[in-house]
């Protein structure tokens, strides 16, 4: 049966501030950024009129999630633990768990771990 308890099989990493167990990995990278990037690439794309600017945006994009480091943020409270040792064994975003969370309802492990979708 997989691990559905937001973390990876040996992590034990708990959130500092609300002290929740359930956390998951993301990268660090500001949206506005990124949005501008494929803002200035759209516009070059018909400046050149020429796909290579998307192009180049997505090469971009993809070194960049090679090299932004992992951080660790909390489904409970939403905090972000950056330089956190056991980032890398957390496992990514979950939207089942995220909206148990979301809608007030308890997260029970055992409850979580045995549900019929796992």
């Amino acid at each position: 049966m997989p691990d559905r308890s937001g973390r990876g099989a040996d992590a034990s990493f708990q959130c500092l501030a609300c002290d929740g167990d359930a956390l998951y990995r993301t990268k660090i990278f500001p949206r506005k950024i990124g949005l501008g990037v494929i803002a200035l690439a759209g516009v070059l794309m018909f400046w050149f009129d020429s796909p290579l600017p998307i192009v180049g945006a997505a090469v971009l994009d993809g070194l960049l999630f090679l090299v932004l480091p992992d951080v660790a943020v909390c489904y409970r409270c939403h905090s972000h633990h950056r330089g956190a040792p056991s980032a890398k064994a957390l496992d990514t975003y979950d939207l089942e768990l995220a909206s148990t969370f979301e809608k007030g309802i308890p997260w029970v492990k055992k409850r979580h771990l045995n549900h019929p979708s796992a």
